[in-house]
């Protein structure tokens, strides 16, 4: 029996690879059931990810924000009722409690979905609970919440597309399949490199691809002060910065390949079928599970081996900078030679 779906909502972290995820997820109500207003609710950042989604323009972007007030009444008045509701997994304990509430209170009896963490107020606000496992892909774990509501997976792939091709090659004097992109940044030393091995990698990756093609390094704002010491020592290599979201699917998805640490530029070039080699802290492991993006444009690097029970030491993830240069280099060659 057909569920009527007037009205779709999932909650997520303001981040691309989360949103991504929550497009995945109302892409596949979407094909179930067309005339269905489709939202995705941030906490923030929401300019971002409308220019992430332009190409989608049945997906409603909306902000709900505890320091701003008036934007948790707006998307009250936007959203309520929600026929279904979808919150999103945490692999790190549990999600908001506060963002919980908020769903529940928009959402009619019976169709609040949401994932198992370790919070006790789970069984008083979900109506259906996805048993959530951090050894199993997170493609999959949409999925899993899709089927309990008796909705098919018509969307097998993770895919991304920009609206329309903009002529960033030519802007920035760039011949399509001519360059390989380097992102090394995050926004967090938490999960990053140290800038010598920036550096180290940026001066290998060079050195390796520079005789046939122009080596990109890509930085989000605020990152263009690192980017310009690491130019600084490799000043063969392109920065480039400032670049709208629209704008960055279309280089990636022009370029020979990517080469990323786990982040947002990552999951563009894999949702972009771009030929990626990502490097990825042991927190990483459910977003780049092998059935995730599969296929033979990916390689994921990962010294899961070297971390216990977090992968934060210091400054620097330790499991991360296990993974050496020499190991990046030679997965970019065998990857983008192809």
């Amino acid at each position: 029996m057909m569920l009527e779906m007037k009205s779709v909502l999932t909650v997520r972290a303001s981040s691309i690879g989360d949103c991504l995820m929550g497009k995945y997820l109302l892409e596949n109500i979407h094909v179930a059931y067309p005339d269905a207003k489709c939202s995705l609710l941030v906490a923030g950042r929401v300019d971002m990810i409308r220019n992430l989604l332009l190409a989608y323009p049945w997906i409603n972007v909306i902000e709900a924000n505890r320091k701003h007030p008036m934007t948790i009444v707006s998307a009250i008045k936007d959203i309520f009722p929600s026929d279904l509701t979808v919150t999103q997994y945490s692999g790190r304990g549990k999600f908001a409690t506060a963002s919980k509430i908020f769903a529940r209170l928009v959402t009619k009896p019976g169709r609040l979905v949401g994932f198992t963490d370790t919070s006790p107020m789970n069984r008083f606000l979900y109506d259906r609970l996805i048993p959530f496992d951090r050894n199993k892909a997170l493609r999959l774990e949409e999925q899993a919440a899709l089927s309990s509501l008796g909705i098919k997976s018509s969307v097998e792939r993770l895919s991304l597309m920009p609206r329309g091709m903009l002529p960033i090659t030519e802007k920035l004097f760039l011949r399509e399949k001519g360059y390989i992109i380097l992102h090394l940044f995050t926004g967090s030393v938490n999960r990053g490199m140290s800038l010598d091995r920036q550096i180290q990698l940026a001066r290998a990756l060079f050195d390796t691809f520079a005789a046939n093609s122009k080596l990109i390094l890509t930085a989000g704002p605020g990152e263009e002060t690192f980017l310009s010491k690491i130019i600084k020592e490799v000043p063969g290599a392109i920065p480039v910065s400032g670049l709208t979201l629209q704008e960055l699917i279309v280089l990636v998805s022009k370029s020979i390949g990517v080469v990323s640490i786990d982040t947002g530029v990552g999951h563009i070039a894999a949702e972009t079928d771009t030929p990626l080699v990502l490097f990825r802290p042991c927190a990483g492991y459910t977003w780049w599970h092998k059935d995730q993006y599969p296929g033979n444009k990916l390689i994921v690097l990962s010294r899961d081996d070297v971390c216990t029970t977090c992968s934060i030491d210091k400054n620097f993830p330790r499991c991360l900078n296990a993974i050496t240069v020499e190991e990046i280099v030679a997965a970019a060659e065998s990857l983008f030679n192809k």
